[in-house]
Parts: structure tokens; C-alpha cells; sequence
């Protein structure tokens, strides 16, 4: 009994308390980030649409054409009992991340042994990738994790077992990480391919007629709810994958692979340079798969484990060309849906000379030779990515280089918070989601950047006034030299010069190390020479289901980018009447990806290539029962 309770904390209790440990660590610093944030307002039971594309029955389902509510339906519950803060948003995820640490230890123990599932329990708690994805959700990556680990140990037990539970809770997994997010497809076709090359005598099972009809007619049902979701969005499957250019894209992929073995990926994405870190990390896991390579030679036991360390590796290999040919793949966050299989082969390797079989066959080094090798390659690693992990760490209250991680946002917030019945309009990218969830919805938040993206006209200067005119408004400004785009501050100052409309500064909020972030700024659209008066004619009109009042751009060039997004594509700002959830920006008859931001604006991304010809095009909004007046677009050459 004592054997078994040490084999139970050594295996689980401690890995788990170790990454815990790590990532609970001042858990509130950095601070909140806008994409982070995104399904709060689902959560929170979508009272004004924000981030929520599909509703069923008036639930949000679908927050974005790729993202699903998964992680809302979660959190619902949650919020509902704690409120919404920077722990309750991130406490849960670091139990996500606990319970895949957890089924590490599951399913390596059934592909290997139950000593490498010990190890790679231990390898993955410390993995700097792995601990810093989850404990800011970057990606999202948490709900990921354990969608992926229980696919896993669905496919280890029904090898190990031949039962059909585990063939059913790999299939629950597959469509839950599918929901979660539509890349969790790459996860689920690498286990799948693997799974043929490597054991496929073990298919036999899923000939069975029930399980194949159920497990085909879901596999379907996903597959074409995921391919209608992400067309209506603008993001046609046929367009997503790069068959062109494959040199470059193995190159950014490349680089994409060392930051997340590296385990520098979030660092260099928010605290700023990694200095060594990404080379030191990279250099122990080369010298330790070395060492465990070579002890896993010395054992005759290698030979009964060739079949897993061969799925392992199909696996990933698979998983890497599907990164390489989705267009859209260009961050760390989407290699790291590799981790932690690169340790998972390690602990099967340096596992192998405590096996009570793994007797060594060569007469030239003793078994305690392997021994030696495979300690040594887990203890460098283990120490190696406590070191990368602690850099981390050391890193708490102190400038970050992304500025949409400053915690000085939270500034923003309490002051939000004691002045509740103000508009508050974000001028630049990166403030409303968080302004928006922290304040629980209960403070308007409108989000504008895309319509200060490219300078303002009298058109669209007179319509902002009547926007502005019915509430009292506050602008959120990103202070100089802390913008996600510098234009944004440009033009709304400049909109405001042109027009003779004072600016008052209502309040200013620093970040770390004492560097301004953000400006709260009111207008007064009737004070100065030039003030605009707003007609009561427009003032008084009531909203005309999907009018469009203009386009921003109006035009572009034949390839230009116009309103780069983050993820690098073009955007589209409608400035409308009538939108709702459920409206989609059609271009040339093109669905578009498109957000809702409110009932008078979405934003559409613009794929490149329908701005390849020159030519005039048509942008419509269009829901179910209605389309509204098309408006031209004109590409010019």
C-alpha cells in the first residue's frame, strides 16, 4: 500500500503541484490581453454580441468562424460565482493545464510503461511552452491540452485494451478539441495517419457496425458544420492552405519550432528578447536526446517500444506539414500543439534501462551505464526548463514589450468601473474585450479601431457626431510609442483638428516602469469655429435594417493591404444600420469573415486574392431575411 501511495505522488500528485507551483506565480502579472478576453461576453450570457457570430436558440455557439463557445460554457458558471478578474480568468486554465499533466502520466504510461509516464508527468510540469501557453491561455491552448491528452489516452487504451471505450473517448475528444477550435484537425488527422502507419491491424475494431455508423455520422456532421462556418466567415478551406511558396513556409515554420521547443514563444511574444534562452533550451533537449537515444540503444527492451516511439514521431511529423500548408499558421501558438510530444519521446527512451525487462544487450557497457545516460538526459532537461521557466518569473512587475500585456491596463478598468455611465469608444486595437469583460457588460464599450484606421471624411465625421452626440463619450487613446497601429491616434486627432473640436484629457493611465499606455479623451462636437451641429432630421431617424452609410477603404490598389489586421490580413470596417450577430459582409458575392461589433459597425476580413483584378465590386450586408443595397468597391490598378 505504501509502494502504491509513493507511485501515486511521485507519478501525479507532485508533477501536478509543480506546475502549479510555476504557473500560479503572480498569476495576475502580465496583464489581461484582448484575445484572451474574447469569449468573456459569451460567458457572460452575450448581451450585446460582441465576439458571438452563431447563436442557437439565443446561446451563443460559434465566437468566431474557427472558435467555438466551449471555453464559455466553462466559464459561465464560474463568472456567475466569482465575477469576472484576472484570477478567475486564469486560475481555471491552470486547472486545465493540471489535469493535462495529468493525463500525460495516462497515456504515456499505457503507450510505453508506466516509468516513462512518470518521467514525462515530470518533463511536461516544467516545460516552459507548455506552463506559459496555458496559465495566459495564449492561443487558446488550455482547453486544447486536455481535448489532445484525452485523444491520446482514447487511442493508448484501446491499443493496450482492444475495448471500444477507448475508440469512443477518443472520438468525444476529437470533436470537443474540434469545436473548441478548428485546428484541433491537424491534432486529430496526425493521430489518425499515424495510427494507420504505424498499428494498423488495430483499425479492426472500428469495422464494428455501430461504431461506425455513429462515429462516421459525427465525424461528418463536424466536419461539415466546421467547413460552413469557417466559408460563411470568409475562410473557405480551399483558400487556407499554402501550395505555393512551400520553401518560405518551411522556413517560418522553422522558426516557429525553435521558439516552442525553446520554450520562448510567449516570452518573446510579450516580456520582449529571450536573449540565450530559446539556444540554451535547445541545446540541453539535443544533448539529453542524445543520452537517451543511446540508452535506449544499450536495452533490448527497444525493440517492444519501436511501435509507439514510431506513433509518437508519425505523429508529429504530420502535425508539422499541416502547419506548413495553413496559410494562417504564423505564431507559436499553433506549434505548440506539438507540445509535449517532443518530451513524450524522451520519457519513453530514458525509461526503457528501469523497465524490469530492459536488460541490457551489449557486452561492452553494464546496465548501469544506460541507467546513468537516461538520469542524466531527464535531469538536464528538468533543469534546464526550471531555468527557462524562472526567466519567466524573474521577468514579474517589470516592463513588458507588448503593451497590450500591460497590467496598467487595469488602471483603465477601475476607472471604468467608478464611472459607469460613460461610452467608452477604443480608438486602436486591444482594449475593448478587456474593458469590455472586466467591467462584467455592465459599462457600454464600443469598438472603433477599424474605422480609424485610414483618415476620417465629413461623411463619416458627421455620422461619428451622431454616435456621440445621444451619450456621454469617452475615447480610449493608446499613449505614442504604445499603439498596436500608430495611424488610429493619427487620424483621430487629426479628424478632431479638422473639425475644431476641443479635446479635453480626462484622465491618463501608465503602464510598467512608468511609461504612458493609455488617454481617456473627451469631444465636444459643439464647442470651437468648426463645430458640427447634428441635423435633428438625423439625429431623430431611427436605424433602417442593414443600411450601409460607408465602406472604409472605399477603394485600394490590385494587392495592396489595407487595415492590417494582427494576424497580417486586410480588413473592411461597415459603418451601418441593422447589423446584427447574424450579418455577413458579402464581397462580389464572397461571404467574408466578419465580426460583429455592434448594430452599427462590423469589420470583414478581405482575402488578397479577391482584390487581384482591378475593377469595381459590390459589398453587401446580407442575414437571413434581408440584403441590403449594395455599395461599390473599387480596386484600381
Amino acid at each position: 500500500m505504501l509502494s502504491r501511495f509513493a507511485w501515486l505522488l511521485t507519478a501525479l500528485v507532485l508533477p501536478v503541484l509543480l506546475y502549479a507551483l510555476i504557473a500560479t506565480w503572480r498569476l495576475d502579472w502580465p496583464g489581461p490581453y484582448y484575445d484572451e478576453m474574447l469569449f468573456v461576453n459569451a460567458a457572460l450570457g452575450g448581451g450585446d454580441n460582441t465576439f458571438i457570430t452563431t447563436r442557437i436558440a439565443g446561446v451563443p455557439v460559434m465566437l468566431m468562424p474557427y472558435i467555438g463557445a466551449l471555453k464559455a460554457w466553462i466559464y459561465a458558471p464560474i463568472f456567475r460565482c466569482f465575477g469576472v478578474s484576472v484570477w478567475s480568468l486564469r486560475l481555471p486554465v491552470v486547472g486545465l493545464g493540471a489535469l493535462s499533466v495529468a493525463l500525460t502520466y495516462l497515456y504515456v504510461s499505457r503507450l510505453f510503461s508506466p516509468h516513462a509516464g512518470r518521467l514525462a508527468a515530470w518533463l511536461t510540469a516544467v516545460e516552459p511552452s507548455f506552463i506559459f501557453h496555458t496559465r495566459w491561455d495564449w492561443g487558446p491552448s488550455a482547453v486544447m491540452m486536455v481535448c489532445k491528452a484525452l485523444l491520446l489516452v482514447g487511442v493508448a487504451e484501446w491499443w493496450r485494451s482492444g475495448r471500444m471505450r477507448g475508440c469512443w473517448l477518443a472520438l468525444i475528444a476529437a470533436i470537443l478539441g474540434t469545436f473548441d477550435k478548428a485546428n484541433f484537425a491537424w491534432i486529430v488527422a496526425a493521430v489518425g495517419v499515424a495510427t494507420l502507419l504505424t498499428a494498423p491491424r488495430s483499425l479492426a475494431p472500428l469495422l464494428r457496425r455501430r461504431f461506425v455508423v455513429i462515429g462516421a455520422a459525427l465525424l461528418v456532421v463536424a466536419a461539415a458544420g466546421v467547413s460552413w462556418s469557417l466559408s460563411r466567415g470568409g475562410f473557405p478551406l480551399s483558400r487556407e492552405f499554402a501550395t505555393s511558396a512551400l520553401v518560405t513556409r518551411a522556413a517560418v515554420v522553422a522558426g516557429l519550432l525553435t521558439q516552442t521547443l525553446g520554450g520562448v514563444g510567449p516570452h518573446e511574444f510579450i516580456i520582449g528578447d529571450s536573449g540565450g534562452l530559446g539556444r540554451f533550451q535547445l541545446t540541453s533537449l539535443a544533448a539529453a536526446g542524445v543520452m537517451a537515444f543511446s540508452a535506449w540503444l544499450l536495452c533490448a527492451q527497444r525493440r517492444r517500444l519501436l511501435r509507439p516511439m514510431l506513433f509518437v514521431m508519425a505523429t508529429s511529423a504530420v502535425l508539422i506539414v499541416q502547419i506548413m500548408l495553413t496559410r494562417r499558421a504564423t505564431g507559436p501558438h499553433h506549434t505548440v500543439l506539438l507540445s509535449p510530444l517532443w518530451l513524450v519521446a524522451l520519457a519513453g527512451m530514458a525509461a526503457v534501462p528501469f523497465s524490469p525487462t530492459g536488460e541490457c544487450e551489449t557486452r561492452i557497457a553494464s546496465p548501469r551505464a544506460a541507467k546513468v545516460l537516461s538520469i542524466a538526459a531527464v535531469a538536464l532537461v528538468m533543469l534546464s526548463s526550471i531555468a527557462v521557466s524562472l526567466a519567466y518569473l524573474r521577468r514579474v512587475d517589470g516592463p513588458v514589450a507588448n503593451p497590450r500585456w500591460d497590467p496598467g491596463i487595469n488602471r483603465l478598468v477601475a476607472f471604468a468601473r467608478s464611472h459607469p455611465d460613460h461610452q467608452y469608444i477604443s480608438v486602436d486595437w486591444g482594449t475593448h474585450t478587456v474593458l469590455h469583460g472586466l467591467t462584467q457588460g455592465r459599462v457600454r464599450c464600443l469598438d472603433r479601431w477599424p474605422t480609424f484606421m485610414e483618415p476620417i471624411g465629413p461623411a463619416d465625421a458627421d455620422y461619428l457626431a451622431r454616435q456621440i452626440s445621444t451619450r456621454e463619450s469617452l475615447f480610449v487613446v493608446t499613449a505614442p510609442g504604445a499603439e498596436t497601429f500608430p495611424q488610429t491616434r493619427e487620424h483621430f486627432l487629426t479628424l478632431c483638428r479638422n473639425r475644431g473640436w476641443p479635446l479635453e484629457t480626462v484622465a491618463e493611465f501608465e503602464g510598467t516602469g512608468n511609461r504612458p499606455l493609455l488617454q481617456l479623451l473627451r469631444i465636444d462636437i459643439h464647442g470651437g469655429a468648426q463645430a458640427t451641429t447634428v441635423p435633428e432630421a438625423a439625429a431623430g431617424r431611427q436605424a433602417s435594417p442593414l443600411r450601409i452609410h460607408r465602406i472604409h477603404p472605399a477603394s485600394a490598389r490590385v494587392g495592396e493591404r489595407f487595415h492590417p489586421q494582427p494576424d497580417g490580413h486586410s480588413a473592411m470596417a461597415v459603418e451601418c444600420d441593422g447589423a446584427t450577430s447574424e450579418t455577413v459582409v458579402v464581397f462580389d458575392g464572397q461571404p467574408l469573415r466578419t465580426v460583429f461589433g455592434g448594430p452599427q459597425l462590423v469589420t470583414a476580413t478581405v482575402p488578397a486574392h479577391l482584390i487581384a483584378r482591378p475593377g469595381n465590386y459590390s459589398v453587401v450586408l446580407r442575414k437571413a431575411d434581408s440584403e441590403s443595397a449594395a455599395v461599390e468597391f473599387t480596386v484600381r490598378p
